[in-house]
């Protein structure tokens, strides 16, 4: 799609479109519209955040909460709930033994 270089393609997208092609490349945004193409795309920070949540739990010994909280973009108090659910779950499987 080199011919994209040759006109001013930033007037046929949309808000959306425009804000993705000024992060990955209007290149890579035409490689998501032609797969993609027809098909209604949710974004869900659901994955950011599980995997956010393994990160704070392998690394709570080695960062303080509020470092944890300050480098993943999160409040304290969620930092402070994953890690009392951890050791929540900790606590009922040694009840279960």
């Amino acid at each position: 799609m080199e011919w994209t270089k040759e006109i001013d393609y930033t007037k046929h997208l949309t808000g959306d479109q425009r804000d993705i092609a000024e992060l990955i490349g209007i290149q890579n945004l035409l490689k998501l519209i032609d797969r993609f193409n027809k098909t209604p795309v949710y974004f869900s920070d659901k994955c950011l955040l599980s995997m956010k949540r393994e990160y704070i739990l392998e690394n709570v010994g080695g960062a303080s909460p509020k470092q944890l909280a300050r480098m993943l973009d999160l409040s304290e108090r969620y930092v402070y709930e994953i890690i009392n659910e951890r050791h929540l779950g900790d606590s009922q499987l040694e009840l279960q033994l």
